[in-house]
C-alpha cells in the first residue's frame, strides 16, 4: 500500500483510534472556486436584481460544468450594498440567486451556494449598518468564515476569481490564490488556467 499516495489511518490502537476525527477534517476538506458575480459570471450593469437584467458570460455553463465534474465546491460571494441604498430587497437578492442556480441546474450544472453582504454604511435602515454585515464585505474575511465552517474546504488549494480590487484582497486577507477575470472573457480560458494553478 503506497502510502504516500494514499489517505491512510491504522485504527488498531486506542492512541489511533482517537486520532480518526483529525485525519477525516484533514482527509475530507475539499477545493473550491470562490467568484465574484456582477463583471464575473454575469454582466455588471449596476445592481442587478431581476432575471431579466443578467446577461451570461461567455461559455459559463461549459465552465461551470467542468469545475463541477473536476470536484470544485464553488461559491458565489458578492457585495450588495443595493440592498441597503434601498434599491432593491434583500428577498430580491435571494430570488435573483434561486433563479440563476435553475438555470444552471438546467444547463447540466450547479452553484454549491450563493454568499453576500447587504452593507452599506449609509443605510436608512439600521439593519444594514450592522457590522456582521460589514464583516461579510469584501475585501473582510467574514464570509469565508461562514464557507469553512459549513463546507471545511481547503483554502490552500482553493482559488478566488474576481474583477476588481476588492476581489483581489479579500483573497489575500483569507490565503486563497487569485484569477483576474473581467465580463466577456471566454471564461474556458480561466478554466485553463485554474488548471495551471500550483496546487499543493
Amino acid at each position: 500500500y503506497n502510502i504516500k499516495n494514499h489517505d491512510f489511518i491504522d485504527i488498531g490502537t486506542p492512541q489511533d483510534f482517537k486520532k480518526i476525527k483529525m485525519f477525516f477534517k484533514k482527509t475530507l476538506l475539499k477545493k473550491a472556486i470562490i467568484l465574484d458575480r456582477d463583471g464575473v459570471i454575469n454582466k455588471d450593469i449596476g445592481y442587478a436584481f431581476n432575471p431579466n437584467q443578467i446577461k451570461w458570460g461567455k461559455n459559463l455553463f461549459k465552465f461551470f460544468k467542468k469545475l463541477n465534474d473536476d470536484g470544485y465546491l464553488i461559491f458565489i460571494v458578492s457585495n450588495q450594498s443595493g440592498i441597503g441604498r434601498g434599491f432593491y430587497k434583500y428577498k430580491d437578492v435571494i430570488n435573483l440567486h434561486n433563479w440563476m442556480n435553475k438555470v444552471f441546474m438546467l444547463n447540466n450544472a450547479h452553484i454549491d451556494e450563493f454568499f453576500f453582504s447587504p452593507y452599506y454604511k449609509d443605510s436608512k435602515l439600521a439593519e444594514y449598518r450592522k457590522k456582521i454585515y460589514l464583516k461579510l464585505r469584501k475585501p473582510n474575511t467574514g464570509v469565508i468564515k461562514l464557507i469553512q465552517k459549513k463546507w471545511n474546504i481547503d483554502i490552500k488549494n482553493s482559488i478566488m476569481v474576481g474583477d476588481n480590487l476588492s476581489d483581489e484582497k479579500f483573497a489575500k486577507n483569507v490565503g486563497l490564490k487569485f484569477l483576474f477575470c473581467s465580463y466577456g472573457k471566454n471564461l474556458i480560458d480561466i478554466y485553463r488556467l485554474i488548471n495551471k494553478v500550483k496546487i499543493i
